[in-house]
């Protein structure tokens, strides 16, 4: 599916998170959040709208510099193209936290908690012997001027959560010798285990006389097929869409 979504800038090899402060000078790993508010989907709902619904804190008094911004910095291995997501109230290492979800270019995720920086869990799924692949690996795209990404491109779309299932969904990219996968994967948000049949290699094939079509059908080709938008959590089903690389 071709996306006219304008594309993003990568955030930093850092991931910093923005809360709000009291006026008690506590450190963040002692400052409880009375807040559990998710956010399991890209821009906070499938409306993409952005906006939480559930905030009580912040006001246009309080966010100021001197009770508002950034209160530390984590760090992860590569670029992150993917928004982070937040589920609120998350049973994890006995008691309840709000933890952050952070998915990289080079395949792996991240399950930090929000309030301390706390890291629960880090994992890689790129697909054995293989790597993420890269802008050079887009050979003969955009005429050989390729600058969509500016290096790795291994999970770029925003995932998606399931918070009854407890489940993360993401489709992360691997290639090697020239061989292209792309695989959705489907992750318990506690462990960050693989669950029960995932993850699953993305094949399709339709009827079409485009590029690469053959006797009149066309085959998904995970180098082409650019898995930039995010995907979506609708009664039960996840949905991912395609774009091509140079749109």
């Amino acid at each position: 599916m071709y996306s006219m979504a304008k594309k993003f800038r990568p955030l930093l090899l850092l991931f910093l998170l923005l809360i709000s402060c009291n006026n008690n000078k506590e450190t963040a790993s002692d400052t409880t959040n009375p807040q559990r508010v998710s956010v399991p989907t890209q821009h906070n709902n499938n409306t993409r709208s952005g906006w939480n619904n559930q905030e009580t804190l912040l006001t246009t008094e309080n966010v100021n510099p001197q009770q508002f911004g950034k209160l530390f910095s984590l760090a992860v291995d590569d670029q992150i193209y993917a928004q982070p997501l937040v589920v609120g109230n998350i049973f994890i290492n006995n008691s309840l936290h709000n933890v952050a979800y952070v998915a990289t270019v080079n395949n792996t995720l991240y399950a930090y908690d929000g309030d301390t920086g706390k890291l629960y869990w880090k994992k890689n799924f790129t697909a054995p012997g293989m790597r993420p692949p890269r802008n050079t690996d887009m050979t003969g795209a955009c005429g050989g001027n390729y600058r969509d990404f500016s290096g790795k491109m291994g999970i770029v779309g925003t995932p998606v959560i399931d918070e009854h299932m407890q489940t993360i969904y993401f489709v992360a990219r691997s290639t090697s010798n020239g061989n292209f996968v792309q695989y959705l994967h489907a992750v318990n948000l506690i462990s960050g285990n693989e669950v029960s049949g995932s993850p699953v290699k993305i094949t399709a094939t339709y009827e079409g006389s485009g590029t690469g079509s053959v006797n009149n059908e066309i085959t998904f080709d995970a180098q082409r097929q650019n898995q930039r938008q995010a995907l979506t959590l609708v009664n039960g089903i996840v949905y991912v869409t395609f774009s091509s690389h140079c749109d």
